[in-house]
């Protein structure tokens, strides 16, 4: 069997192409691993147009096993997709939490909940997810190449149009012996912890192989357990911990330690079955027991690493890209594996379609490596500090320390809070107490809604006059800073005025306070709100999303409110500069990208004080006008792009009508504002990927806008 790629030329140039046959098959993506991660890949990037060809080495996708939940945010991107409704049908939601603890219930309460619209995680088998995501794909064309391996590539001396080298590939069929070669323009390395695109390109996988060794059994099960069914953890001061996930079918699945001997050395999996799991979870769950009811759907051992790739991208043409475990390896306490990979898939996606289109400048598809391994780090920690917890050694050195020995990074850069006992923590027991502080500290990470991106030319603040607003300077102070991340979600922790010495429930009751102030404008970098709206044009109430445009667009929205005042003409005056020819929008919308797909206007009023119909009439026409008059203000005759597509392609107008705490001014932070401040952010560009890219004022929404695509984008020619 060949290697995957060959390590005589793991990534080399070559600067003649002659010999290449001109017959050798074109593809705008490469894509190695047809998991979960690789496939989602696929299916963003065949429905932007992209030419995509996809190996797996493997004979069949996968029957049994492996993942087995999807997080909110995952929920929010198969909805983009347009296959929320499939992807719902097929198994329990985990929306409460348990801990035992030698028999006695010690929590049973409602967990997951997130700023998204799905509280709760979604129970899906990884096999479902596959093959609900190989069906997408084959609507598009795309099949995956089974029992296919990659045996190199090379960068190519010649250029695709963008002016990057291409790659060509040499694969092989290990079931056949047929061989072949192929062009792209991009490689995915989605193919796995043990990663040969990884490989092949030298980047460490810095991290550690700890001595923690699971057992996972899936089945239905007989038991007397009361929350049989309920995602949590059962614990034995003696015996260690099992974790209990919910799946379909009235099944459960089952991770229990195996404990190292006496002699201290590692299990041995020729001796350990299932009926030695069955033993150690019955120590656990004692004075329950538990057994199963039918067939083991499931069994395996798994020794659990824990790293992160120093890179996720070559870091030479902007052309190989790692995702998922190729790039992060964890336990699988906290359900983060299959659903960090599709929250990699999805930021790399938009910036691999825009790079290919040409459209967009380096910094855009070189910010993916920095923003997702960041976030890796953070993940990994918290799935690590977990792990701990479960197997009784919630004390002992997490992934942090080691990772950054291995890596020669600073400690420091890898966000690793510590437990730290608080006033009213000595009622409870040590564990509960640990338990009520992760749910605290980690849920947000756990939906995949808590997670921030630094400053960069990505998530710009917005600069008049060199100063920046007062309130984006506490978003720049708190990116750059090791803080709770339930500080980080508040705006206004220093104006609030945290005293040092506050226990970790009054922090939280302080932070819950401001992040419900409307005073608490979104931080840029950060997730988008998702407001409920309603929308007079189709007469339906609908999420914020569900009206944006789909990858990748940047979808633009503005806070009109009541439109009285200066803000009437201040509204009409942002639709101008995003609807005239002339503006950001026509001189960065590239045409292979199609205008109507690259930038949308989303205008949200007060249904409140915005109820005359004819005042909506009025500001689509005037928008609708500005579209189709030139920079000199004449209508233009001739046929343009503009006019192919229907007004609700560049312009959606909704009307905000929710209770205060779910209303849109309220979670963009322009419910009240104080004449002693400076006008309120009201202008916020968001990024294909939902996160927030820059605000500013409506007075300086033009400028800001200007700039923010200026750095982002080439002009059109």
């Amino acid at each position: 069997m060949p290697a995957l790629i060959s390590q005589d030329i793991p990534f080399a140039t070559r600067d003649d192409p002659a010999g290449v046959e001109s017959e050798v098959p074109e593809y705008d993506v490469v894509i190695c691993g047809a998991g979960p991660v690789g496939l989602i890949t696929a299916s963003q990037m065949l429905r932007s147009g992209l030419t995509v060809k996809i190996v797996d080495k493997a004979a069949d996708s996968l029957d049994v096993g492996r993942a087995d939940a999807v997080q909110p945010r995952v929920l929010e991107i198969m909805k983009q997709l347009g296959l929320l409704n499939e992807l719902l049908a097929t198994g329990p939601l985990i929306d409460h939490t348990i801990l035992y603890k030698d028999g006695k219930c010690l929590v049973f309460r409602p967990s997951h909940a997130s700023p998204s619209e799905f509280q709760y995680l979604q129970v899906i088998t990884q096999p479902e997810v596959e093959r609900l995501l190989i069906r997408d794909i084959a609507r598009f064309g795309c099949y995956v190449d089974r029992s296919t391996t990659l045996d190199r590539y090379v960068l190519e001396g010649e250029k695709d149009h963008t002016g990057k080298s291409t790659i060509s590939l040499d694969w092989t069929n290990i079931e056949t012996g047929a061989s072949g070669s192929c062009r792209a323009r991009y490689l995915i390395g989605s193919d796995g912890a043990h990663s040969a695109i990884r490989k092949s390109l030298s980047i460490p996988f810095d991290g550690v192989t700890t001595n923690l060794v699971w057992q996972i059994v899936d089945a239905e099960w007989d038991t007397n357990f009361p929350h049989a069914w309920v995602f949590g953890c059962v614990l034995s001061s003696e015996h260690g911990g099992v974790l209990i996930i919910p799946r379909e079918n009235n099944m459960s699945r089952l991770y229990v330690r195996v404990l190292p001997g006496a002699d201290g050395k590692a299990p041995d999996p020729n001796v350990e079955n299932v009926d030695t799991a069955m033993k150690r979870i019955n120590d656990v769950f004692a004075p329950y027991y538990v057994k199963p009811k039918g067939p083991i759907e499931w069994y395996t051992m798994w020794k659990i690493n824990e790293r992160v790739a120093r890179s996720f991208h070559d870091g030479q043409d902007g052309r190989v890209f790692l995702a998922g475990d190729s790039a992060h390896c964890h336990s699988a306490a906290g359900a983060y594996g299959l659903n960090t990979g599709c929250m990699d898939s999805h930021n790399l996606s938009w910036k691999v379609i825009l790079d290919a289109k040409g459209i967009s400048k380096p910094a855009i598809i070189d910010s993916y490596s920095v923003e997702r391994r960041a976030t890796a780090k953070r993940i990994v920690q918290a799935s690590s500090c977990f792990l701990r917890f479960l197997c009784g050694a919630r004390g002992a050195d997490t992934f942090a320390k080691d990772f950054a020995i291995a890596a020669g990074e600073d400690p420091a850069s890898i966000e690793a809070p510590q437990f730290i006992p608080q006033e009213g923590d000595q009622s409870m027991d040590p564990d509960q107490a640990f338990f009520s502080w992760y749910a605290r500290t980690y849920t947000g990470l756990l939906t995949g809604t808590d997670i921030l991106y630094k400053p960069s030319t990505l998530n710009k603040p917005w600069q008049s006059s060199g100063m920046v607003s007062k309130y984006q300077a506490l978003d720049v102070k708190r990116a750059d800073v090791n803080l709770s991340r339930k500080i980080q979600k508040m705006k206004f922790d220093e104006m609030q005025g945290f005293a040092s010495g506050e226990s970790d429930a009054a922090r939280t009751e302080r932070a819950e306070q401001a992040i419900a102030s409307p005073q608490a404008s979104p931080m840029i970098g950060y997730r988008t709100p998702n407001p409920r709206l309603f929308n007079p044009r189709t007469g339906a109430v609908q999420r914020l999303y569900d009206s944006f445009a789909p990858l990748p667009c940047f979808n633009i929205v503005l806070l009109g409110g009541d439109m009285s005042g200066s803000l009437g003409p201040l509204v009409c005056d942002a639709l101008d500069a995003f609807a005239k020819q002339g503006s950001f929008r026509t001189r960065f919308a590239n045409a292979q990208a199609g205008q109507a797909r690259l930038m949308k206007m989303h205008l949200i009023l007060d249904a409140h004080n915005v109820r005359d119909r004819a005042l909506l009439d009025a500001l689509a026409l005037r928008f609708k006008q500005a579209l189709s008059h030139n920079a000199t203000g004449t209508h233009q005759e001739t046929s343009s792009k503009d006019d192919a597509h229907p007004l609700h392609h560049y312009l959606e107008i909704h009307l905000d009508d929710q209770p205060d705490e779910g209303r849109a001014s309220s979670l963009f932070g322009t419910a009240a504002e104080k004449t002693s401040d400076a006008p309120r952010e009201r202008a916020f560009i968001v990024r294909p990927d939902l996160w927030l890219g820059t605000k500013s004022t409506l007075e300086e929404f033009q400028h800001s806008a200007e700039s923010y695509f200026a750095d982002l984008l080439h002009p059109q020619i």
